[in-house]
């Protein structure tokens, strides 16, 4: 039996590089398209979904993404501070969030497990600071549409950005939720172009020209766009906890520090 490897070697571009190739890649003329379409079937999901908190982690503007949604306290999760941003920002790893349990009512998690070495452990952590009945929401690229066959030709011969992402199947994805209790609401896809600048950057008369392919996309190959957007909701627990009459007040969303909830002596006298 063969020991164990003192150095591991290295495998290929870190997940951070691509995450910040990414978030170039969202600017360019195709990548604005890609989140249009997102932004569309998102404007028949984010109205319908209440609560107090929202979550977002992603890779595009999240003012354009969070746009119509009515909670009003919205915070984005970065590993690097985005300055262009307006929403507050917490500057934590996605697995690891500085946040109480059954907390936020909704998460958005805008191609972050496309990047993300460990999405399990991702997905681990939206399962515990969701409250029960809370939404999360994924939106990531589509390994069973154009895209991902295009990925699989020209993944090693392309020095795009788009091609070292992780198309993880919204399938897979189900699988995984059922596994944290999650039940999957439903899931639709986007954007049925091939991914070329050109299509994206065309005229006026050329997207008009192409239209009737979204459309043909959208009635015959509805789960076949590019991008795909999954809601679930938490499975909500049978047994309801009952709470001591004196812990009315609600609790903060962000845990504090023990230190900082330590009471000195002279206090308490």
């Amino acid at each position: 039996m063969a020991l164990p490897r003192l150095i591991t070697p290295a495998h290929g571009v870190r997940a951070d590089e691509i995450e910040l190739d990414l978030r170039e890649w969202f600017e360019t003329p195709l990548g604005q398209a890609v989140v249009k379409a997102q932004v569309e079937i998102l404007n028949h999901v984010l109205p319908y979904q209440f609560g107090y908190h929202l979550f977002y982690s992603g890779l595009s503007d999240p003012e354009l993404v969070l746009q119509d949604s009515p909670i009003r306290h919205q915070f984005a999760v970065t590993q690097r501070p985005q300055a262009e941003s307006n929403l507050p920002q917490l500057v934590c790893s996605n697995s690891e969030l500085p946040l109480e349990s059954d907390s936020i009512d909704v998460a958005i998690l805008h191609h972050t497990l496309d990047c993300d070495r460990h999405p399990h452990r991702v997905l681990r952590e939206m399962s515990r600071v969701l409250i029960p009945g809370g939404s999360l929401i994924i939106i990531g690229f589509n390994p069973w549409s154009i895209w991902g066959g295009w990925k699989t030709v020209v993944k090693s011969v392309s020095s795009s950005p788009l091609w070292k992402a992780r198309f993880i199947s919204p399938y897979r994805i189900n699988d995984w939720l059922s596994l944290l209790e999650f039940d999957v609401s439903g899931c639709e896809s986007s954007y049925y172009l091939p991914p070329l600048q050109s299509f994206a950057s065309s005229t006026l008369r050329g997207r008009i020209h192409w239209s009737w392919f979204q459309s043909m996309g959208d009635l015959l190959w509805h789960q076949g766009g590019a991008a795909y957007v999954l809601v679930a909701k938490k499975s909500v627990s049978c047994m309801t906890p009952i709470k001591p009459k004196w812990s009315r007040q609600r609790q903060p969303i962000v845990a504090l520090p023990a230190a900082s909830r330590t009471v000195s002596k002279q206090e308490k006298h």
